[in-house]
């Protein structure tokens, strides 16, 4: 079975949406996607200069994390949550 610490995932979480954030900030037609692999338990933001570009996965593993919108706080739980939903779903096991 594979481990992956709570701790990891915010810590990981937090620093990809803060810098997902600083590339937004640049241009309103910034765009991003908070994205997992439940293969390797991966975590990244996947950024996009407009809303037409963007990147096509083809595995299985890789999924968009959702959240509920909110303050910064409330997105960061929402990812949070999400990774390791999919991660136990994927016979990940959740460490403290």
């Amino acid at each position: 079975m594979r481990k992956i610490s709570r701790k990891l995932i915010k810590e990981t979480v937090k620093n990809e949406y803060k810098e997902a954030r600083v590339f937004c900030d640049y241009d309103n037609r910034r765009y991003y996607k908070m994205m997992i692999d439940t293969e390797d338990g991966a975590i990244w933001s996947d950024v996009f200069i407009d809303e037409n570009t963007w990147k096509v996965y083809h595995s299985d593993t890789i999924h968009q994390l959702d959240y509920l919108p909110g303050y910064i706080a409330d997105i960061e739980k929402g990812y949070i949550d999400d990774a390791i939903r999919l991660l136990k779903k994927a016979g990940w096991e959740i460490t403290d």
